[in-house]
């Protein structure tokens, strides 16, 4: 069990680093085109100052006015990099706290489970213990909070407005005769 952990852990810490990659290969050639566009721009206003003899005032306004411009998309482009670490960190964060030494429970106690929750702790379930503890983790990385909904959910279970329900499918099979 302990190796298929290892196993799944290291896949998914490939994937995620894989598109970490893909989205910083994006990033770079997106900063490139933005380099080649702002050089080409400067460039041609330098040409246009030999041909149509404006003054150094002007070009320095506009070259100025161009620094200023190429600067806020640099800004722009460090500041969603840095959104995309962090998202996967927390991403990282979410699938790798079971193996912590600090996290309270046990790995094989623990059940992912779709959004709105990360995880379904069943406390006590690989030991066979007569009773469980039900916890539904979420998992935050650095400075993240709970979203609107999220909170709701973590009220509802504090209020014990919780239900357990069991359905039952029964398939029906019908047959047709083509013709």
């Amino acid at each position: 069990m302990v190796a298929f952990l290892s196993i799944s852990v290291g896949i998914l810490v490939f994937i995620l680093l894989i598109q970490y990659l893909v989205y910083r290969n994006k990033i770079t050639k997106h900063e490139n085109n933005l380099n080649s566009k702002y050089n080409g721009r400067i460039e041609s206003l330098v040409q246009e100052v030999s041909k149509q003899k404006t003054t150094a005032e002007s070009l320095h306004t506009q070259v100025v006015e161009l620094a200023y411009e190429a600067g806020g998309e640099r800004k722009r482009i460090k500041k969603k990099l840095n959104q995309q670490r962090a998202t996967v960190k927390g991403q990282l964060g979410e699938r790798l706290i079971g193996l912590s030494d600090d996290f309270p429970y046990q790995p094989s106690d623990m059940f992912p489970l779709a959004p709105p929750f990360d995880w379904l702790v069943v406390d006590g379930y690989s030991a066979g213990a007569e009773e469980f503890n039900l916890i539904f983790a979420e998992v935050k990385t650095g400075k993240a909070t709970l979203n609107k909904n999220e909170q709701k959910i973590k009220d509802a279970i504090k209020a014990g407005r919780l239900t357990y329900k069991v359905f039952r499918v029964e398939p029906k099979i019908t047959v047709t005769e083509e013709k």
